[in-house]
């Protein structure tokens, strides 16, 4: 009799653990998913899913990783839970234990819930204001996170990635027309348009192609030149973006044109701008410690070496393509300090 009482005292302590261990994977999904919440509510903005030069696709990884883990365990414990109820004599305790991790289970998967339909609501938010970009990050979100009767979210996600495909088309097709009638300069904006705001789309590498392949055009290269700092800044890469309106407002090329009117214009913008501003500052930091150190020991190498000249050179590239950061600041008075 007693050994049958600790043979179903150890089922019990086992089954318990295993379903403690499904809400510790759903306490994984929901962390997941609220990052994604809190940060698009702190930042107001999408998740960057899609912009260049980052790591595409990285959250979605992590999401999709996630979900699978749990779905894994969550397969594995509802296995060996049935195999276990088959022993008789589980007892009030067993049950009493199942009963308190049910309800905290079905708390989760509630929070879950809520997360994904706040995710599809900012979603649908951005689509409303023609934010195609920003909107599709959340409805990617969405289509990942296959939490439990949220379906229709899911299948109104994808759906919104089916016209936002046809938009792409309409402004592919749009430009396909304004090159027939030799008016490129709207056919640059539209595929511009594409390059901006539907990066995700089937059609975006071809319009990338098209573009590059009217810059040979004298009479529109400033206008592409210009939609390539659009993109960058759209991606939220704020610092390249600005390189790329300087380069237009110096490059004798475009003096006097409508693209360096405009790119000047977008600088004062982004300079004048509190929140990009700060942006500025900071992706130019992390930039420099990326960078910058190695310009400073070449630098260093060369005043070793009795070479002052090729020593200044490298302390000025790190004050002109650092500004403001305190590498710059480092390489100014390592300046001031050579002969």
């Amino acid at each position: 009799m007693k050994q049958r009482q600790a043979a179903v005292a150890k089922t019990a302590a086992r089954n318990t653990a295993e379903t403690r261990g499904a809400i510790c994977w759903a306490l994984l999904l929901a962390a997941v998913l609220a990052l994604i919440t809190c940060s698009a509510r702190a930042e107001g903005d999408a998740p960057k899913m899609f912009d260049s030069g980052g790591d595409k696709g990285s959250l979605e990884d992590r999401l999709r990783k996630a979900y699978d883990e749990y779905q894994k365990k969550a397969q594995n414990s509802t296995a060996q839970s049935a195999q276990a109820g088959q022993t008789k004599g589980q007892g009030k305790v067993n049950g009493a234990a199942n009963k308190v991790d049910d309800l905290e289970y079905k708390e989760k998967i509630a929070a879950n819930q809520a997360s994904i339909k706040e995710l599809f609501a900012q979603a649908e938010g951005r689509y409303k204001e023609g934010k195609y970009r920003e909107a599709a990050s959340f409805y990617a979100s969405v289509v990942l996170a296959n939490v439990a009767k949220t379906e229709q979210l899911v299948a109104d996600s994808r759906k919104r990635f089916i016209e936002m495909e046809g938009l792409a088309q309409e402004h592919l097709k749009n430009a396909d027309d304004a090159d027939l009638q030799r008016d490129f300069m709207k056919e640059v904006d539209e595929l511009a348009i594409i390059c901006r705001e539907f990066p995700f789309t089937k059609v975006f590498e071809t319009a990338q192609r098209r573009l590059v392949g009217l810059k040979a055009r004298p009479d529109v290269a400033g206008a592409v030149e210009y939609s390539e700092g659009e993109q960058l800044e759209a991606a939220g890469n704020l610092v390249d973006a600005l390189r790329k309106y300087k380069s237009i407002t110096e490059n004798p090329r475009f003096e006097n044109s409508l693209a360096a009117m405009k790119a000047s214009r977008k600088m004062e913008m982004l300079q004048k701008n509190e929140a990009s501003r700060e942006q500025l500052k900071n992706d130019m930091q992390l930039l420099a410690e990326k960078n910058a150190p190695a310009l400073l020991t070449s630098a260093k190498n060369f005043l070793t070496n009795n070479m002052p000249a090729q020593a200044k050179e490298k302390l000025r590239q790190v004050m002109e393509k650092y500004p403001g950061t305190t590498f710059a600041d480092d390489a100014k008075k390592q300046l001031d300090q050579i002969p």
